[in-house]
């Protein structure tokens, strides 16, 4: 499938879905740094392979927010897709937020994956789409398009390791009795 293939896929579950967008991020369950590769759809929807990214398809066009870091390699792994590079932070670029009050209009629901959303952002992502009648759902659509292309890894089954310190005995500081305060001085003892 082409980058437009998938996109077109997404489209079409949402429309199953009774949905009018889909919101794809680069995160997991756990908002790790690192994602394993089960998690990051992302990179295959889009072809871009850059991190802290963010993916809005609508029924008419799809936008992908990528931060400074990754600018130049967005706009090359993008290219000759619909997909418009958005250059988050940028003058004149609205944040995803921003956009969403545009092309999901009263009536119309955009789809995430709840689960691997931050929950401050799903909270402001609904809070922008309530002012405009739309509304914000938690489902999956994107999983099942990915899974069907048989390109979807597994999901890590790795045993976890206990990384565990040994707590420092600690030590008793001395304190000189000249530098103590005056109801932790040692009593004088008379010599034996």
């Amino acid at each position: 499938m082409t980058t437009n293939e998938k996109i077109a896929a997404l489209r079409a579950a949402a429309k199953a879905a009774g949905a009018d967008a889909v919101l794809l991020m680069t995160s997991d369950p756990h908002c790790s740094e690192y994602l394993p590769d089960y998690y990051n759809a992302l990179p295959w929807f889009s072809g871009f392979t850059g991190e802290n990214s963010t993916l809005v398809v609508t029924q008419e066009g799809s936008a992908l927010w990528c931060d400074g870091r990754f600018y130049v390699q967005a706009d090359k792994q993008l290219a000759g897709t619909e997909i418009e590079c958005m250059h988050a932070g940028s003058a004149g670029v609205p944040t995803v937020a921003e956009y969403l009050a545009a092309p999901v209009s009263a009536g119309q629901t955009l789809l995430l994956d709840g689960s691997c959303v931050p929950a401050d952002l799903a909270h402001q992502y609904a809070d922008v789409l309530a002012k405009n009648g739309a509304v914000l759902k938690s489902q999956d659509v994107a999983s099942a398009i990915w899974e069907a292309s048989g390109a979807r890894p597994a999901l890590p089954d790795t045993p976890c390791e206990l990384l565990t310190r040994p707590r420092p005995v600690p030590r008793r500081r001395r304190r000189s009795p000249r530098c103590a305060p005056s109801w932790k001085r040692p009593v004088p003892r008379p010599w034996p």
